[in-house]
Order: structure tokens, then sequence, then C-alpha cells
């Protein structure tokens, strides 16, 4: 899946090519920066961005012994997604 984004800097060409990337992390503490990636995969031309977020999400709850509390950007909140 190619992925088109702006580049702002000047003198650069105004659209890049890039590849599409999903991840989730754990957050081990309330307070702190710590972020620990538990899935980190390129989104292949097959899927899409909800598609994968699912999959990952799948195989990261069945290793966890309570439901995790998560969060997703705005583009998540559709019903394929929930």
């Amino acid at each position: 899946m190619e992925h088109y984004c702006t580049n702002g800097v000047p003198g650069n060409l105004p659209v890049a090519k890039g590849q599409g990337y999903s991840t989730i992390a754990w957050i081990p503490e309330a307070q702190g920066s710590w972020a620990l990636p538990l899935r980190h995969e390129r989104i292949t031309s097959w899927e899409s961005p909800i598609d994968k977020a699912v999959w990952q999400l799948k195989q990261v709850c069945q290793y966890l012994p309570v439901r995790p509390i998560s969060l997703w950007d705005s583009e998540y909140g559709c019903a394929p997604f929930v």
C-alpha cells in the first residue's frame, strides 16, 4: 500500500511516497513516558488501517488477563472497528 503525504520542507517535492504502518503499544505506568510496542506492522495493499488494527488488537488481547483500555484516532470511531 502506498501512502502519500505532503512534505512541507522548502525545496523538496510536495508529495512523498511511503508505507502505512500500524502500531499497538502498551503504556506500563500511569506516570512516565514509556511506550512498549507490542505489534508494529506494515499495512499491506490488501488491508485497510481499520482491518489491520482489528487484527492486531485481537492478537494482543488473547494474551491479556483483563480487557484493556485503548485510545484510538477518530478514524477508528466507525462501525467496522467498533
